[in-house]
């Protein structure tokens, strides 16, 4: 029935006439309102509805009907619908374009101006940076499982970007493989210090120019007010011309060199003078009633003002209208000139006054400008605006996610950790902040020839945490004065949450491992003496408390735990670093000692029990040459609680020498000497090793033609309480370029008295040579490996990338594996890695 109406309603549409849908319409019949005909059309009788051809039916009245009712409704309904979006797209086109307002207030754009939101985004957000999704198949050089070939997924990134002129760093590592020795997915979200200093100096920089632009104008204002000072100010000092202060009231009218002087009458104060004078004082001036008992006089001297006696200030009103009837009687030439004089005396007012408001701006341009160069960012007037600026120029390090916090020494120090870790320096106020996991990537060899994990899961795979729903909880704190590079004292406390042990898995049946609570203390400070010496010294104190212990009173919880002088957890550093300027000789001093009950969850790799001196020295011989020594002592047992006690000791020597602009050679030789000795003098051995390192760097430089090679050779010797076990390597790398040609070739051999998994020595040679074709890039090249046990293996690598697009690429590599790729020579994992002696890469890579 429902397809019936469709079709009925679409031959209705196409239909030429135009028919309601509310009438009551017989198909045979004909309208009966001829009111509803269109123009056109007459006789409603030839009017015939269509019959349904392809049903071969006729539509039936109530059909049309029903059909009719249905549709007004689903038009009304429709209609409904229809307005009711109108609305909610009207309240959202109201709250995009109130969110559009508050962006541009925010970024300080005019809100009539026609920026989109989306353009307010994308303009705001500057983003750059790279991400890969690929797949790896064949021999994996870190899957610690037994089972070759195998494949798994990974994806990788890092980008930057600003929003809102906040600059970030995120970057990840995600692989689905679980056996996996030593790599652990993560991400991480950074704060760009460096990057929001470019961005904070361009936009001084920029203010900083657009300031010396005004000042400069303001000085070339200043410069034209100046010299018309200058000129009024010279037409005031010539002779004979003095500028009225004020010919409009009171103002002395100054001495003209023609008028002659007038006389005074002691019988008659206001007999006139008898000479001529060019447009005299008018009659009527002689029957003024009132009395004036000195007329002023004009003074001989032109540079004096007009004096007016204090006997006559009762007739101020009276000499005022006196003198203006002087000066309207007075020529026109004398008018125009005591006019003139006026005008230039407002004109030298206004200069002046003008000159001071420039001088103020100058002055205050000038504050600015010197504000722009000052080298603390929190005083510079740019800083202080914007809330959010001011409270990032404080931020030294933001992270979150896998963090990496080195802002203390006992406190946190060499863990990663997944969380939060911040820290901030506002003048010379110091705070530092830490809360996350706990993670290591280090785990227990259950297979210590092969060095792999043998069905071990990642128990610390940062996507996943089913094994580690325990693991220790840490949160820091670091507060004082001063910068960690500056003088500073500062003090830190950490609190952690873990058990005692991760040797075993919390999900093996049975497996217990007791909660513990972690409390550290740390007081440090560093005191410059001079530029050339400084001295630095640390204190800690750690508090372990195990769940289910009754701990006495005075020694529970956070102030019990470290004022607890019962448990030797103490540990202490202090440090002297010294410069010789007369030699540059560069030393440091150091002792360090750690107590047995020492113990931080935020110290990654740090003996206790050990008591250690230190001395370094660096003497540059001639501007070629530089030597430097070293030695160290190590020593364990310090409170005698063990039969035996372990004494390390390592001296360092190191030589480099800068032969040519571009050859350098760098030496070292360390010799390690380790003493087991027992209280009784029963056990003593003494086990001497020796480590010895040369690298030589040569970059030539031949016309068009640029190289560079490295050449490495490393030996060991290393007793193990039997022999002396001699390990050497040997290794030279060079990588040249010519035009668009790269060639990278390397060798390598390793040589051991000991027949250990690599059978003695392995001779391993490749090159590889990358072309770019087109917009394509391709390395080809070849392998050739040479061991006692398998004679000569030969492989091949190859690589292709080539773009997609403007930001997308491809890239595949494949290899053949030889012996000494990266992989031990153990028969059964070489039968493994015979039946599939590759190793295939593939990815999507996206750059922008």
């Amino acid at each position: 029935m429902l397809l019936l109406r469709n079709i009925s309603f679409l031959l209705l549409l196409a239909f030429p006439l135009v028919i309601k849908a509310q009438l009551a319409i017989t198909p045979s019949a004909p309208l009966t309102d001829s009111t509803m005909l269109p123009n056109h059309i007459t006789d409603s009788s030839k009017i015939q509805l269509p019959t349904h051809t392809t049903l071969n039916t006729t539509i039936k009245q109530d059909t049309l009907k029903n059909y009719a009712t249905e549709k007004e409704e689903y038009l009304r309904t429709s209609s409904k619908s229809f307005i009711a979006r109108q609305d909610s797209l009207k309240h959202l086109g109201g709250y995009k374009k109130k969110v559009t307002t508050t962006l541009k207030n925010k970024l300080g754009l005019k809100t009539d101006s026609t920026t989109t939101l989306t353009s307010l985004l994308i303009k705001q957000t500057n983003t750059k940076g790279n991400v890969s999704v690929g797949y790896d198949y064949g021999v994996i050089p870190f899957i610690v499982s037994s089972k070759t070939p195998a494949g798994f997924f990974k994806t990788d990134g890092n980008i930057s970007f600003e929003a809102f002129k906040l600059p970030l760093i995120a970057s990840f590592y995600y692989a689905d493989v679980k056996n996996v020795s030593g790599l652990n997915n993560y991400f991480r979200l950074t704060f760009d210090e460096n990057k929001f200093k470019e961005n904070l100096n361009k936009q001084i920089s920029g203010k900083e120019y657009a300031v010396k632009e005004d000042l400069k104008k303001l000085y070339e204002e200043r410069q034209k007010i100046e010299q018309k000072l200058l000129y009024l100010k010279t037409v005031q000092s010539l002779p004979k011309f003095k500028i009225p202060t004020d010919t409009s009231l009171l103002g002395n009218i100054p001495t003209l060199p023609t008028l002659p002087k007038i006389p005074t009458n002691s019988g008659d104060s206001l007999k006139l003078p008898s000479a001529n004078i060019p447009g005299a004082i008018p009659d009527s001036l002689k029957n003024n009633t009132k009395t004036i008992t000195t007329f002023p006089k004009f003074s001989t001297d032109t540079l004096t003002k007009l004096t007016t006696p204090a006997s006559a200030t009762n007739l101020e009103i009276d000499s005022t209208k006196i003198k203006k009837q002087l000066i309207d009687s007075l020529p026109s030439n004398y008018k125009q000139y005591i006019n003139t004089a006026d005008s230039i005396n407002r004109k030298v007012k206004e200069y002046e006054a003008q000159a001071k408001a420039i001088k103020d701006k100058i002055d205050k341009a000038e504050k600015t400008i010197k504000a722009f160069q000052s080298p603390n960012a929190n005083q510079n007037p740019l800083t202080k605006t914007p809330k959010v600026q001011t409270l990032l120029s404080y931020v030294k390090k933001l992270e979150v996610g896998l963090c990496y916090p080195n802002y203390s020494t006992f406190l946190i120090n060499g863990t990663a950790v997944r969380g939060l870790n911040m820290e901030l320096q506002k003048d010379n106020t110091f705070f530092a902040f830490t809360y996350g996991k706990t993670i290591n990537n280090l785990l227990v060899s259950n297979n210590i020839v092969q060095n792999n994990l043998q069905n071990v899961r990642n128990l610390y795979n940062f996507f996943d945490f089913n094994n580690v729903k325990e693991s220790r909880r840490v949160a820091a704190f670091k507060l004082g004065y001063g910068s960690n590079d500056a003088n500073h004292i500062h003090v830190g406390l950490l609190y952690g949450v873990g058990l005692s042990s991760y040797i075993t898995p919390t999900d093996v049946v049975g497996a217990t491992a007791l909660k513990e609570k972690n409390y550290v203390l740390e007081l440090d400070g560093k005191y410059i003496i001079n530029s050339n010496n400084s001295v630095e010294a640390t204190y800690g104190k750690s508090s372990v408390q195990q769940e289910g212990v009754d701990y006495p009173d005075g020694e529970k919880g956070l102030i019990g735990g470290l004022l607890n002088t019962n448990v030797r957890s103490n540990v202490g550093l202090i440090k002297f670093n010294a410069l010789i300027p007369k030699t540059k000789t560069k030393v440091t001093a150091l002792s360090r000692i750690v107590d047995p009950f020492f113990k931080s969850y935020g110290v990654g790799f740090m003996r206790s029990d050990n008591i250690r001196y230190e001395f370094k020295l660096e003497q540059p011989i001639t501007r070629k040459i530089k030597i430097g020594a070293s030695y160290r002592k190590d020593q364990d047992n310090i409170l005698n609680m063990f039969l035996i006690k372990t004494t390390l000791q390592t001296i360092g020597t190191s030589l480099t020498y800068k032969v040519t602009k571009r050859l350098t050679l760098r030496a070292s030789y360390n010799p390690v000497l380790q003493t087991i000795r027992s209280k009784d003098n029963s056990i003593h051995l003494t086990n001497k090793n020796y480590i010895s390192n040369i690298i030589v760097t040569w970059n030539p430089k031949i016309k068009k033609i640029s190289s560079s090679f490295n050449a490495l050779y490393n030996y060991y010797q290393l007793y193990d309480g039997v022999k002396n076990n001699i390990y050497q390597n040997y290794s030279l790398n060079n990588v040249t370029t010519v035009k668009a040609f790269k060639n990278e070739f390397s060798a390598s051999t390793f040589y051991a008295n000991n027949l250990d998994t690599l059978n003695g020595a392995t001779l391993l040679v490749t090159n590889a040579l990358t072309y770019p074709i087109k917009k394509c890039s391709i390395t080809a090249g070849g392998k050739w490996a040479k061991n006692k046990q398998f004679n000569n293996q030969f492989g091949y690598k190859l690589k292709i990338n080539m773009p997609v697009s403007k930001y997308l690429s491809l890239e595949f590599s494949g290899e053949k594996i030889v012996i000494g790729d990266f992989y031990n020579s153990y028969s059964t994992l070489i039968v493994n890695i015979n039946k599939f002696p590759y190793y295939c890469q593939g990815k999507l890579i996206i750059n922008w």
